[in-house]
């Protein structure tokens, strides 16, 4: 015989989807435009002031003329409430574990974790005030939006560990589903007047950056690094 059956080596993994090399010029592109976005908001660049103060005075105006689209955003907001990603995100796990998917699993409790911590250091660094019209109290700083970070993080981490068991008719419609959640949660708060644009867009980022990165990290701890012998 020939190949693997002579050498005593297991037969190599193929390819996931998404190579490591993807993961993490995926999370530093995010990284940088977190960055760039970042400082925008610090200095105060005037057309991101623009921008932002006319899409919130807009989005406003909508959500006061029209009472049913206000009680609507104020119900999908919850999606991004962290009660409720922890809950799914333990469900999740819960699977896992049983499936004994243990990278998998570290990586659904990882990567959110990091992109909290990411966005909470971010928050306190930028110290940016919130929206003078909101329609709903809402705590602390606004700049980036802890619910569409969440929505984003859970989607994101979900996602990435269902994707290589889904089976191909699957995936277009989970796809649109990890990019609707986070899309309607963000467009919610800025409905609410809770934060601008800009806050929600850096949310997404936080979780951009923060689950490539980590998935990246598990691959490469979990390469096999032994050298195999070689029977002659």
């Amino acid at each position: 015989m020939a190949g693997d059956a002579w050498s005593g080596c297991p037969a190599p993994a193929p390819p996931g989807p998404v190579t490591g090399s993807a993961l993490l010029g995926t999370a530093a592109a995010a990284a940088a435009g977190l960055a760039a976005l970042t400082v925008a908001v610090v200095t105060r660049r005037p057309a991101l002031v623009a921008a932002d103060t006319a899409v919130a005075r807009s989005a406003h105006h909508l959500a006061v003329r029209h009472p049913a689209v206000a009680t609507t955003a104020a119900r999908v907001t919850h999606l991004g409430d962290g009660r409720v990603v922890v809950g799914v995100l333990t469900a999740t796990g819960v699977v896992l574990a049983r499936h004994r998917r243990w990278r998998a699993l570290a990586l659904v409790a990882v990567a959110p974790a990091a992109g909290t911590l990411l966005c909470r250091a971010v928050r306190a660094r930028v110290a940016r005030t919130r929206p003078d019209r909101a329609l709903r109290v809402a705590d602390g700083y606004a700049f980036p939006s802890n619910h569409a970070t969440n929505a984003a993080l859970a989607a994101a981490a979900v996602t990435g560990v269902a994707w290589s068991r889904l089976p191909a008719p699957a995936r277009p419609g989970v796809l649109a589903g990890a990019l609707t959640v986070p899309a309607a949660v963000g467009a919610t708060r800025v409905l609410l007047g809770v934060h601008w644009p800009s806050d929600v867009l850096a949310g997404w980022l936080v979780a951009l950056t923060a689950v490539p990165a980590v998935a990246a990290l598990a691959r490469r701890r979990t390469a096999p690094h032994r050298p195999c012998r070689v029977w002659n």
